[in-house]
């Protein structure tokens, strides 16, 4: 009978500093860099196509963004694709607070990051990886496949083109 007390004692003990290392690790803020593409309208048919990295804080605390930008292969930061390049906007100014849930996001054209990567001498299928300073800490997020992105923006160009076509024909 003692040592089943004792088994539970310790089978409790071990799920609460379990729970106590979780909430302590989640007690701080947190964000993660994230990429993706947009597309902007410019005018009446034009459309430009826009790389983003943003970074939402999950944390419980308030915590400062100082850089934001993408990585090329190996981690070298291209000087242009920084916060202060051409063909970038950015949200807030840098360094920027970001309260619980807040998010700071910075925009760039897609003819900037092909610019940075022929600049760079990166193979056309290069991988760039969207990072952020947070609270001092280099924090880099998944990697965006450029060639897979060129072949999405190919073929949506190609299907615009057909609906076009076939908007002639029928009207």
């Amino acid at each position: 009978m003692t040592a089943a007390v004792a088994w539970l004692a310790l089978g409790v003990s071990v799920l609460s500093l379990t729970w106590q290392v979780v909430t302590w690790q989640r007690s701080g803020a947190r964000g993660r860099p994230e990429c993706g593409i947009t597309v902007e309208r410019v005018g009446k048919s034009a459309e430009q196509y826009l790389l983003y990295v943003s970074v939402t804080n999950s944390g419980r605390l308030a915590t400062s963004v100082q850089e934001l930008g993408f990585a090329l292969p190996r981690k070298q930061l291209p000087k242009g694709c920084r916060h202060s390049g051409y063909n970038v906007d950015i949200d807030k100014t840098l360094p920027a607070r970001l309260e619980p849930g807040g998010q700071v996001k910075l925009t760039c054209e897609w003819s900037a990051i092909e610019h940075w990567t022929e600049n760079a001498g990166s193979a056309p299928d290069v991988r760039l990886r969207p990072y952020a300073v947070i609270g001092g800490r280099m924090a880099y997020g998944k990697p965006l496949h450029l060639a897979r992105v060129r072949m999405r923006f190919e073929i949506a160009r190609i299907k615009r083109e057909a609906a076009r076509d076939q908007r002639r024909v029928i009207g």
